[in-house]
Parts: structure tokens; C-alpha cells; sequence
């Protein structure tokens, strides 16, 4: 089986997963994102999946990566192949294989085939509709920000 057929089998079983858990009240499915600068509701991201945003100076971007090994990072590149963290989930190998922006406005890490979270952002009935970062490496999930400024290097 091609890599492209398995990575669409195994979004497809995580997607039908995601269509049966109830977490606080809210049922909802999810879907892979479209490789933009920010998440809607009801996507997620998966191990090594990503969300960019270039830099307010433009010598460089901040990434937002679900990393193999279950943490979720904001990184600052340089333009020049360096790069920093700025802000972690913390997460490394708790188990952690996708981050999904819920309906109800919770930014959630889960294992596979679980309904238990392994990171949440707290966001909950939160207002706004989309993670993203802006131009100065804030971490958004709708409007409130989760992470601080990710100063240059």
C-alpha cells in the first residue's frame, strides 16, 4: 500500500474516531487541515503536520508542529536554517498523535482510538474561530492567546 493511501487510511479512521467521541457535551468530526496558516474548527494536525506564519520582518517564519514524539511546538526560524523553540506543550511521548481545534473551542491533543485528552489549550466556549499565530509568534486558539512573544534571535 502507498504512503499516500495509508496516510489517508489512517486520517480516515482518526477522522471516523473523532465523529464518535463526545467531549464536553459536544460530538463533532474532524478533518486534516489545508496546510495554511491557521486551523478552523474542526481540523487538526496529525504527527509532523503543521501550521506557518512568516515573521512580521520577514527574515524568517514561525511553524506550529504536532512532532512524532506528542509534542505540540511553536518554532521561530531564522531564514538561514536555524531555528528556536518558543513556546512546547510539553507533551513528549505522553502518548499524544493529533491536536484537534473542537467545535466547542478547546484546542485538544488525544492518543489514538481515545476519548481521553492529553493536552487541552482550556479554551472551551472561548470566542473566535481559528488557531493560528500572528506576526510576532503568538499562539492563538480563537482569541485568547496561549503562548508570548517569540523575540529573534
Amino acid at each position: 500500500m502507498s504512503i499516500t493511501l495509508r496516510r489517508t487510511a489512517v486520517r480516515s479512521l482518526i477522522a471516523a474516531a473523532m465523529a464518535s467521541v463526545v467531549v464536553a457535551g459536544t460530538a463533532g468530526s474532524a478533518s486534516a487541515h489545508s496546510y495554511s496558516n491557521q486551523l478552523v474548527k474542526g481540523e487538526y494536525l496529525g504527527a509532523g503536520e503543521y501550521i506557518q506564519r512568516a515573521t512580521y520582518t520577514g527574515d524568517g517564519d514561525f511553524t506550529l508542529i504536532m512532532q512524532s514524539d506528542g509534542n505540540l511546538v511553536l518554532y521561530r526560524s531564522n531564514g538561514y536554517g536555524a531555528r528556536k523553540v518558543c513556546w512546547a506543550s510539553n507533551t513528549r511521548y505522553a502518548g499524544g498523535t493529533h491536536v484537534v481545534y473542537q467545535q466547542d473551542g478547546n484546542f485538544v491533543m488525544y492518543p489514538d482510538w481515545s476519548t481521553r485528552a492529553v493536552w487541552s489549550s482550556n479554551t472551551y466556549g472561548g470566542a473566535g474561530s481559528t488557531v493560528d499565530i500572528n506576526k510576532f509568534g503568538v499562539l492563538y486558539v480563537g482569541t485568547t492567546p496561549i503562548s508570548s512573544n517569540c523575540p529573534a534571535f
